[in-house]
């Protein structure tokens, strides 16, 4: 075999192991900050100060640091932090980024000086899956961004549109029991991951297009197959670590065959969101005016556009589309699968969470929205996960930090999942603060919340593996547990 193709698949399976650096997902549960640092550069050479750069690893030519991160970069890098101090420079090819586990750094990045570092650094994903940056996640900081923002904020997640929509919710979430009691009833293992994905792509797409698109439901099973499909297929190449992104000059050749990939998804993305897009236009056209506005794209066609133009843009109102589904779908599903294997694999907390659950809400009912701030437990081991998984472990911050223990947030009246500190900062913070984090909340513990009522769970397999997957922050493989019901049966209906 040829040398340089041999040293170049070398570097791409060292490659692989970063994917960690391209996902920036809405609601992202990190504590360790990545942050591009022209930033730094530019206000150094506008104030007309040399500013220092911080400890870190040498570089290596061309690819810099990029291959002393490990397996899991967010470990690794947590290991840096623990030898070279609590900010760590790295060069990741031609990208310069600061990393820190340290909370004070945290205030100061993304709350008293987030104007500075609220943009996001560009990457190859970003340009085609959001039509060169017209959605919000990956937006950079400027007049488009906070037009998009402000729409977010104050037309589409309003309290009173997200109440508007309760009525979805709750019929997921019994689809979701029904799905598990049909299991349970045929002694078949339920594949977590595609139980919580489900709940939480249904609950947005019911409210974002006005549709269920996993499983049965009136989207038609081949098109809900394919946008099932799709939105997979997207979540593996925004995950992908891309070379092109780190070492540009490499991007022409395509080594990973990404960009041919993302070419292809948005050709069917386009057609299945044009198409959503135009049947509302239709519909709109046909109803009255009290029947336009009963989902997220009749909003969006009813705003007005940047520039003094009359609508959004065509490509606006797609980006902005997938980027609610795919990054709600996403966050969502990935918190409430790790909250359930936590819990299965320590079977004494999974009873404190349900022991309050019956005593708040009882046995002769099922939990609701309005019981969910009643229910410390089930809050403190969710907030728990946004700590342990994945980084949340610094020793000088948390007492034990390498094990599962939720009661570390029983100290108070009540459970918040944010935090005031930035110990953890599981939606964000700042100017780019997760505009939909009431709305996932809810879905994640009404979901948590629903299965642990109503059903035992064991693990289906003897050792129970809470691996994180190659170079990502989910689990190595999907969770799989055997369900019984263990409430009165009219309940199930």
């Amino acid at each position: 075999m040829d040398s340089t193709l041999q040293a170049t698949q070398a570097w791409s399976l060292h490659f692989d192991l970063l994917l960690y650096f391209i996902k920036i997902p809405l609601a992202a549960a990190l504590l360790l900050v990545f942050i591009s640092t022209y930033t730094i550069h530019a206000k150094g050479r506008k104030c007309g100060c040399k500013g220092r750069l911080p400890p870190g690893p040498p570089p290596w030519p061309i690819v810099g640091n990029l291959l002393q991160t490990g397996s899991v970069p967010h470990v690794g890098m947590r290991k840096l932090t623990q030898k070279y101090g609590p900010l760590v420079y790295l060069k990741l090819g031609v990208v310069k980024a600061v990393v820190t586990d340290d909370p004070k750094f945290v205030m100061e990045f993304l709350k008293k000086q987030d104007h500075v570092f609220a943009s996001r650094p560009k990457n190859i994903a970003s340009e085609y899956f959001t039509y060169g940056g017209q959605d919000i996640a990956f937006s950079p900081y400027g007049a488009h961004w906070r037009s998009m923002r402000r729409l977010c904020l104050f037309e589409l997640l309003t309290p009173k549109r997200i109440e508007y929509f309760r009525q979805g919710r709750l019929e997921e979430v019994k689809c979701m029991m029904k799905e598990v009691l049909a299991c349970s009833s045929s002694n078949q293992a339920i594949n977590l991951r595609d139980t919580f994905g489900a709940l939480s792509s249904n609950t947005l797409t019911r409210m974002i297009l006005g549709k269920r698109f996993f499983g049965s439901g009136d989207s038609g099973p081949a098109e809900a197959a394919e946008h099932k499909a799709l939105i997979y297929a997207a979540f593996a190449l925004i995950n992908a670590f891309n070379v092109g992104d780190y070492i540009p000059f490499l991007r022409p050749f395509d080594l990973h065959g990404h960009e041919r990939s993302m070419r292809k998804i948005m050709m069917r993305v386009d057609k299945i969101y044009d198409a959503i897009v135009d049947e509302h236009r239709r519909r709109r056209k046909e109803a009255g005016p009290e029947e336009s506005h009963s989902n997220f794209v009749d909003q969006l066609l009813s705003l007005p556009g940047e520039n003094e133009e009359e609508n959004l843009r065509r490509t606006t109102i797609k980006a902005i589309l997938i980027d609610m589904v795919a990054a709600g779908t996403d966050t969502s599903s990935i918190t409430s699968e790790w909250t359930m294997a936590e819990l299965l694999k320590h079977p004494e907390l999974m009873e404190n969470v349900r022991a309050e659950i019956d005593k708040v809400v009882g046995t002769d009912k099922l939990v609701e929205e309005s019981d969910l701030s009643s229910l410390q437990q089930l809050k403190a081991t969710v907030k728990e996960i946004f700590r342990l998984h994945p980084v949340g472990r610094n020793p000088e911050v948390w007492e034990n930090p390498e094990k599962f223990r939720p009661q570390r947030f029983l100290t108070g009246d009540n459970v918040e999942l944010s935090d005031g500190n930035l110990r953890i900062v599981p939606f964000g913070a700042g100017r780019r603060g997760c505009p939909g984090a009431t709305l996932g909340s809810s879905v994640v513990l009404l979901g948590l919340a629903r299965l642990i009522q109503a059903f035992h769970w064991s693990p289906a397999t003897q050792s129970l593996n809470l691996k994180e997957a190659h170079g990502l922050m989910v689990l190595e493989e999907p969770l799989q547990a055997f369900a019984s019901p263990r409430l009165s049966p009219h309940l199930y209906s």
